[in-house]
């Protein structure tokens, strides 16, 4: 019997069109008690457990009613929500909630956004392929995201480095992988000064994207700018501008 695999590398998948028929009534979101927390750090580490079982046998369908149960109880920022979100996708388990994509499942049943559950998915998916089924939801998501980039086997040969001098899986972070990949030549190194420069590339574009007119983009380009580079900086910007502006009319 062939087993199903994780969609790992790919595009989520945006739905099938579903047969001319009823239409299914979206189910309502129950607003969560944010103030209501009733899993402890033991009963969420016992739970992730059973759905690393389901990630080592993908045929098995998962109890509809563990699924509902389970989905109230992580956070979205929970590391163990991992594991429930690729176990449902690889069993294919959204079906008993008459989901015929991954995409209609989290859409129409969970607390959380599309955006947010499917970066969780994808971060579940990145240590599935690095580390395997046990590495899923024991590593925080943005240290994951590093090896986002990298093909499957690049991502085991980091993965497999990092392990050898870090066993605790709280000493895995970002750093941490981004100097292994470093060492291993799968990205260059960032010099201060390079980084210092991304940085205020960043703050230029935070000011800029609040822009919502164009005299709005205008003044908050300027101001951008005048906050973040030196006077060098912005007669430099100023020289190549009527650089271009004699080669266009030339």
């Amino acid at each position: 019997m062939i087993k199903r695999k994780p969609n790992i590398g790919r595009k989520e998948d945006s739905g099938s069109k579903k047969p001319a028929g009823k239409a299914k009534e979206k189910p309502k979101k129950k607003i969560q008690n944010k103030n209501t927390s009733t899993n402890t750090e033991s009963e969420s580490s016992s739970i992730r457990s059973q759905y690393i079982n389901y990630l080592n046998n993908p045929d098995a369908v998962i109890d509809k009613k563990s699924i509902s149960s389970h989905m109230k109880i992580f956070d979205n920022k929970d590391v163990n929500f991992q594991a429930l979100l690729l176990s449902v996708e690889m069993t294919e388990s959204f079906r008993q909630f008459d989901c015929d994509t991954m995409k209609d499942f989290i859409d129409d049943y969970l607390e959380h956004s599309y955006k947010a559950a499917h970066k969780i998915l994808s971060q579940a998916k990145i240590a599935f392929d690095a580390g395997g089924a046990d590495a899923v939801g024991k590593y925080t998501g943005n240290a994951l995201e590093a090896l986002k980039e990298l093909d499957s086997d690049e991502r085991k040969e980091v993965f497999s480095n990092v392990l050898k001098s870090h066993s605790d899986p709280k000493s895995v972070t970002r750093t941490v992988i981004t100097k292994t990949m470093t060492e291993l030549g799968y990205i260059d190194e960032i010099s201060p000064q390079h980084k210092k420069t991304k940085e205020k590339i960043s703050k230029i574009h935070n000011k800029i994207k609040k822009s919502t007119t164009r005299p709005d983009f205008l003044r908050n380009m300027a101001e951008a700018l005048y906050e973040n580079l030196n006077k060098k900086d912005i007669m430099s910007i100023i020289t190549n501008l009527n650089k271009i502006k004699s080669a266009a009319e030339g």
